[in-house]
């Protein structure tokens, strides 16, 4: 007799667990985000960019540009910028520029004044005249600790650098814990917030919310306010066109590209792209998961279960060694196919 109520009692666990799930803030990712790319190893020059921002209203449009060059002396040089269009007029603001010597490479120190950042541009305004930038640590996962979460609204047709101003300051928190993730602007043109409990564990300090919560912040720092978790927020930018970084002439290709026929799919583990070469048992690391742009549409909505059939041409990275999966990046593909597992 003891079953039925386990079962009523999972099914209620359940439904409230799901009704919980509804009830918070949903999350929407920033249009466009990237930053300088890693250092190559060997002298030379990796640039990337991402997919393109763009408000159909205005036609407004950002992106982020990034290299990193590699000296003989084997210091490196990584750049951040932000590229905007607005009535013909295209300007170029620079984020982020460093450059380091090999030793403080090697160091690697992530909480040091010149670490490279992450940068997004999240949305743009109701009226598409003002753009809402976020910049965070390369480890910002833990921003509990380094609280590196900034935000940004640039004027796409006035001249100037962006203004940053810590998210910590505009919540008025102190010395507490959170997860913060900028999720674009309200109706009134206020920067909106999600906040939540922090995901690192084992941290000494209190969280400063208890669960997620939507908040527009004044950016003058004098105002915060509490919205409706089912605050709904709509975003007036799109994506459009596909994430890019150097295959072919980056520093640290080993060998000459080739063309294999093959199936790229999505894999637990390191690295997650893969590509099956068809009619062998080799299989070949996708060093970076930015693909050419035809490849990048044909990610289903879930892309795990997607499978990509065509001709690639592949640029490696390693030697191709018996027993040892050879790393290269993507260069074009062509007669594309894409399947549901």
């Amino acid at each position: 007799m003891k079953f039925p109520w386990i079962v009523l009692f999972v099914t209620l666990f359940a439904a409230a667990a799901c009704a919980r799930d509804k009830s918070e803030p949903k999350w929407l990712p920033p249009v466009a985000e990237g930053g300088a790319p890693d250092c190559p190893d060997n002298p030379g020059l990796r640039e990337s960019r991402t997919a393109l921002a763009v408000s159909p209203e205005t036609r407004m449009s950002a992106y982020i540009a990034g290299s990193a060059r590699r000296a003989t002396d084997y210091s490196c040089r990584q750049n951040a910028t932000l590229v905007t269009t607005s009535s013909g007029r295209r300007r170029q603001i620079e984020l982020q520029s460093v450059t380091r010597s090999k030793r403080l490479l090697q160091e690697n120190d992530l909480d040091a004044p010149d670490a490279i950042r992450s940068y997004s541009v999240v949305d743009f305004s109701p009226d598409s005249r003002l753009i809402l930038l976020e910049r965070v640590g390369t480890d910002s996962w833990r921003n509990d600790t380094y609280r590196d979460v900034d935000i940004a609204v640039l004027d796409a047709t006035a001249t100037g650098q962006p203004k940053w101003i810590n998210t910590w300051d505009l919540m008025h928190w102190a010395d507490c814990n959170a997860t913060v993730e900028t999720q674009g602007f309200d109706k009134t043109g206020q920067p909106v917030l999600r906040v939540r409990p922090s995901i690192w564990q084992g941290h000494q300090k209190h969280d400063c919310v208890a669960r997620p919560e939507l908040w527009a912040v004044d950016l003058a720092g004098t105002n915060a306010t509490r919205l409706p978790d089912d605050t709904l927020l709509s975003r007036a930018g799109k994506t459009r066109g596909a994430e890019w970084v150097t295959c072919k002439n980056d520093p640290d290709i080993a060998t000459a590209c080739f063309i294999v026929h093959g199936r790229l799919s999505i894999w637990n583990g390191t690295p997650s792209l893969r590509m099956w070469r068809i009619g062998t048992n080799r299989i070949l690391g996708v060093t970076t998961e930015t693909t050419p742009e035809n490849v990048s549409r044909l990610w289903g909505y879930d892309p795990f279960e997607t499978e990509i059939y065509g001709d690639f041409e592949v640029c490696p990275f390693t030697k191709d060694k018996a027993g040892a999966m050879q790393m290269v990046c993507i260069e074009s593909a062509s007669r594309l196919l894409s399947k549901q597992r």
